[in-house]
């Protein structure tokens, strides 16, 4: 039996839809344009007719298909099981080449993901720079790097205990990803200390590793295939421990890869132990006796596309954080749209991502919150970004750092 080519592979995927349109009322780009192309289903035809070679204006066809924000809301609906995460993602790899991305923006976004430092250092400049009343320059690619590289830098708590390796649970190895470790120090910090306090040793990774989302979503096969190795060096030095992961766009993206037939050569016997964070803390908690203050915080919860579509984890935070004695939880629709950040879209297609945070903003506000809490870095960094426009001091944490400041002592 001949092994299918990626082309064919693909195309027997998007094959499953039956055009019956019952996702289009779930997609949250399709409103904004109203086009058809802007659809689930649009966008699936002009996948088939590009990697068919039947659409002629293929630039065109790919930017309808690159304004995807990957929130898998239609596959959640999909009557016909259509696998729309993976197929996008082979798609991406093997569709038609796109204009290539060398702007400043683009270039110090890659550095920012490698390099931690880089990031922290861009933050500086980027509060500095958002006080040029420049409106070119905001409404760039650098002006919107800018605005999400420019905090907040939360003051970060240091550990109530020394963290520690190993525990009587044995060890985790934490993988906070490459934007967490510079933008949200404070998540490291608080899952380090709630780790060891569920019996669990701690191992972090020595150098800045992604898991490869971000070069997929540009469609950079050598630049994921790199990150790749670097994961699966980093589980072979720690064979014996779960990875678990603090960005829910991560776990998600990590969960697709075995199904996309690009990558079929890439070493991905760790995906298996790839886990989320909300998900390995969800089953630790129900198997300990770990105590909490009581809190009287009113929190509002944005459960990330990545957990309720992705991982279908729908209400996972909120199971979390009611461990919590007396803390208010209110949280939006499992129905709500994508916020808007998904992949690089929150840089790329400001013109998608900035309405869908405006509205996912409003209907958090509504909620009258202290604070509001998303288990993804990217929408976390994308909603702060749409409060700081409009002057709230409302912060966004990851909901380790809730479970962190109300442990017991």
């Amino acid at each position: 039996m001949n092994t299918p080519t990626a082309s064919e592979h693909l195309l027997k995927s998007l094959d499953q839809c039956v055009v019956c349109g019952l996702c289009i009322p779930h997609c949250p780009t399709y409103p904004i344009s109203q086009r058809e192309g802007d659809s689930p289903r649009g966008r699936i035809a002009l996948m088939q007719g590009l990697i068919s070679d039947k659409l002629g204006d293929a630039e065109h066809a790919t930017d309808a298909i690159d304004r995807c924000v990957g929130c898998r809301a239609c596959e959640t609906v999909c009557p016909a099981k259509v696998p729309y995460g993976a197929a996008l993602a082979e798609f991406r790899l093997i569709g038609p080449s796109r204009k290539p991305k060398a702007g400043m923006g683009e270039r110090l976004a890659k550095s920012m993901r490698r390099h931690p430092l880089a990031m922290r250092a861009v933050g500086i400049a980027a509060r500095l720079a958002l006080r040029i009343p420049n409106r070119r320059f905001k409404s760039s690619r650098l002006g919107r790097l800018a605005r999400y590289a420019a905090g907040p830098l939360r003051k970060v708590k240091a550990p109530q205990e020394p963290v520690t390796s190993q525990g009587p649970k044995g060890s985790v190895v934490l993988f906070p990803g490459c934007v967490v470790p510079a933008m949200a120090p404070a998540t490291v910090t608080a899952a380090q200390t709630l780790l060891n306090r569920l019996g669990y040793g701690v191992v972090m990774p020595q150098r800045t590793t992604c898991c490869g989302a971000l070069s997929l979503s540009e469609g950079d096969l050598p630049g994921m295939t790199r990150n790749l190795g670097a994961v699966d060096k980093l589980a072979a030095d720690h064979p014996d421990s779960p990875i678990v992961s603090l960005a829910a766009g991560c776990s998600s993206q990590v969960k697709l890869y075995p199904s996309i037939l690009p990558l079929t050569d890439a070493p991905l016997a760790w995906t298996t132990r790839f886990t989320d964070f909300m998900v390995f803390v969800e089953q630790a908690l129900a198997a300990t006796d770990c105590r909490f203050v009581k809190s009287d915080l009113k929190v509002a919860v944005h459960e990330p596309c990545s957990l309720r579509h992705g991982l279908k984890q729908g209400a996972i935070t909120e199971n979390v954080l009611k461990v919590i004695p007396g803390i208010k939880l209110t949280a939006l629709p499992r129905s709500a749209p994508c916020c808007g950040a998904g992949g690089s879209t929150l840089l790329s297609h400001p013109e998608i991502a900035d309405p869908l945070a405006q509205n996912t903003v409003d209907a958090l506000l509504a909620l009258a919150p202290d604070v509001i809490v998303s288990a993804n870095i990217g929408c976390a960094m994308h909603l702060q970004a749409e409060l700081r426009r409009r002057g709230s001091a409302i912060a966004v944490v990851h909901p380790v750092e809730i479970l962190a400041d109300a442990l017991s002592d």
